[in-house]
Protein backbone atom coordinates (compact mmCIF):
# COMPACT_ATOMS: atom_id res chain seq x y z
CA UNK A 1 0.00 0.00 0.00
CA UNK A 2 1.27 3.43 -0.92
CA UNK A 3 1.40 6.05 1.84
CA UNK A 4 2.28 9.67 1.25
CA UNK A 5 3.52 12.03 3.93
CA UNK A 6 3.64 15.64 2.83
CA UNK A 7 5.09 18.55 4.76
CA UNK A 8 4.07 22.09 3.97
CA UNK A 9 4.39 24.65 6.72
CA UNK A 10 3.00 27.52 4.61
CA UNK A 11 -0.71 27.66 5.45
CA UNK A 12 -1.71 29.01 2.03
CA UNK A 13 0.07 26.23 0.14
CA UNK A 14 -1.09 23.59 2.61
CA UNK A 15 -4.71 24.69 2.19
CA UNK A 16 -4.44 24.33 -1.60
CA UNK A 17 -2.83 20.91 -1.22
CA UNK A 18 -5.58 19.72 1.14
CA UNK A 19 -8.29 20.98 -1.26
CA UNK A 20 -6.58 19.17 -4.14
CA UNK A 21 -6.42 15.94 -2.13
CA UNK A 22 -10.12 16.22 -1.32
CA UNK A 23 -11.17 17.15 -4.89
CA UNK A 24 -9.28 14.15 -6.27
CA UNK A 25 -10.53 11.81 -3.56
CA UNK A 26 -6.91 10.85 -2.92
CA UNK A 27 -6.31 8.33 -0.16
CA UNK A 28 -3.45 7.52 2.20
CA UNK A 29 -2.05 11.06 2.19
CA UNK A 30 -1.18 12.75 5.45
CA UNK A 31 -0.30 16.44 5.41
CA UNK A 32 1.83 17.90 8.20
CA UNK A 33 1.97 21.63 9.05
CA UNK A 34 5.67 21.57 9.97
CA UNK A 35 8.86 22.76 8.36
CA UNK A 36 11.37 19.92 8.06
CA UNK A 37 14.67 20.79 9.73
CA UNK A 38 17.52 19.27 11.76
CA UNK A 39 15.86 20.18 15.08
CA UNK A 40 12.40 19.79 16.56
CA UNK A 41 10.31 22.68 17.84
CA UNK A 42 12.43 25.49 16.46
CA UNK A 43 10.47 28.49 15.22
CA UNK A 44 11.33 29.69 11.73
CA UNK A 45 9.71 32.18 9.40
CA UNK A 46 8.42 31.65 5.90
CA UNK A 47 8.15 34.66 3.63
CA UNK A 48 5.24 34.03 1.31
CA UNK A 49 5.79 35.07 -2.28
CA UNK A 50 2.25 35.93 -3.38
CA UNK A 51 2.89 35.63 -7.13
CA UNK A 52 5.06 32.51 -7.00
CA UNK A 53 4.35 30.53 -3.82
CA UNK A 54 6.73 27.79 -4.94
CA UNK A 55 9.59 30.18 -4.21
CA UNK A 56 8.72 31.03 -0.62
CA UNK A 57 11.82 31.76 1.42
CA UNK A 58 12.78 30.36 4.81
CA UNK A 59 14.60 32.19 7.58
CA UNK A 60 15.72 31.47 11.11
CA UNK A 61 14.96 35.15 11.85
CA UNK A 62 11.36 35.20 13.07
CA UNK A 63 11.30 38.98 13.57
CA UNK A 64 10.14 39.58 9.99
CA UNK A 65 6.56 40.88 10.21
CA UNK A 66 5.81 39.86 6.62
CA UNK A 67 6.46 36.19 7.36
CA UNK A 68 4.46 33.29 8.74
CA UNK A 69 6.11 31.73 11.82
CA UNK A 70 6.03 27.92 11.91
CA UNK A 71 7.48 25.07 13.97
CA UNK A 72 10.06 22.59 12.78
CA UNK A 73 10.18 18.82 13.05
CA UNK A 74 12.79 16.30 11.99
CA UNK A 75 12.02 13.57 9.49
CA UNK A 76 13.20 11.06 12.10
CA UNK A 77 10.70 12.33 14.68
CA UNK A 78 7.81 11.93 12.23
CA UNK A 79 8.75 8.56 10.67
CA UNK A 80 10.75 6.70 13.32
CA UNK A 81 7.73 4.75 14.61
CA UNK A 82 6.50 3.99 11.10
CA UNK A 83 9.66 3.00 9.25
CA UNK A 84 8.94 -0.72 9.63
CA UNK A 85 5.69 -0.21 7.69
CA UNK A 86 7.63 0.63 4.52
CA UNK A 87 9.53 -1.57 2.09
CA UNK A 88 10.72 1.39 0.01
CA UNK A 89 10.86 5.07 0.90
CA UNK A 90 10.82 7.80 -1.73
CA UNK A 91 11.63 11.34 -0.59
CA UNK A 92 11.43 14.53 -2.58
CA UNK A 93 12.97 17.51 -0.83
CA UNK A 94 12.69 21.01 -2.26
CA UNK A 95 12.99 23.54 0.55
CA UNK A 96 14.90 26.46 -0.87
CA UNK A 97 18.41 25.74 0.42
CA UNK A 98 17.52 23.92 3.66
CA UNK A 99 17.80 20.43 2.14
CA UNK A 100 21.00 19.60 4.04
CA UNK A 101 19.42 20.55 7.37
CA UNK A 102 16.37 18.41 6.58
CA UNK A 103 18.55 15.37 5.88
CA UNK A 104 20.60 15.90 9.04
CA UNK A 105 17.27 15.46 10.81
CA UNK A 106 16.73 12.16 8.96
CA UNK A 107 19.90 10.44 10.18
CA UNK A 108 18.18 7.39 11.68
CA UNK A 109 15.93 6.88 8.66
CA UNK A 110 18.82 7.26 6.21
CA UNK A 111 20.95 4.75 8.14
CA UNK A 112 18.18 2.16 8.26
CA UNK A 113 18.30 -0.86 6.00
CA UNK A 114 15.37 0.39 3.92
CA UNK A 115 15.59 1.12 0.22
CA UNK A 116 15.46 4.90 0.09
CA UNK A 117 15.32 6.97 -3.08
CA UNK A 118 15.80 10.71 -2.84
CA UNK A 119 15.08 13.45 -5.31
CA UNK A 120 16.59 16.65 -3.99
CA UNK A 121 16.83 20.22 -5.19
CA UNK A 122 20.55 20.80 -5.54
CA UNK A 123 21.03 24.14 -7.26
CA UNK A 124 20.00 26.66 -4.57
CA UNK A 125 22.63 25.46 -2.12
CA UNK A 126 25.10 22.88 -3.39
CA UNK A 127 26.13 21.90 0.16
CA UNK A 128 23.56 19.15 -0.29
CA UNK A 129 25.82 17.43 -2.86
CA UNK A 130 28.77 17.44 -0.43
CA UNK A 131 26.51 16.13 2.33
CA UNK A 132 25.20 13.27 0.19
CA UNK A 133 28.63 12.34 -1.13
CA UNK A 134 29.83 12.02 2.48
CA UNK A 135 27.04 9.59 3.40
CA UNK A 136 26.22 6.15 2.07
CA UNK A 137 24.15 7.71 -0.74
CA UNK A 138 24.81 6.68 -4.33
CA UNK A 139 24.26 9.21 -7.09
CA UNK A 140 21.76 8.00 -9.68
CA UNK A 141 21.61 10.98 -12.00
CA UNK A 142 20.25 14.41 -12.75
CA UNK A 143 16.48 14.73 -13.13
CA UNK A 144 16.83 18.21 -14.61
CA UNK A 145 19.07 21.23 -14.01
CA UNK A 146 17.58 21.73 -10.55
CA UNK A 147 17.27 18.22 -9.10
CA UNK A 148 19.28 15.05 -8.67
CA UNK A 149 18.41 11.45 -7.73
CA UNK A 150 20.17 9.47 -5.00
CA UNK A 151 19.79 6.03 -3.46
CA UNK A 152 20.60 4.94 0.09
Amino acid sequence: MLKIYSFDPASQNRSLLEKNIKLNNAKNIKVFPFAIYKENDLKISIKIEEKATGTNSISLDIQNNDAEVVNTRTIDSILINEINNFDVIFMKIDIEGFETEALIGAKIILQSNKKIYLMVEDFVDNRIIDFLENTNAAFIGKFNNCNSWWKF
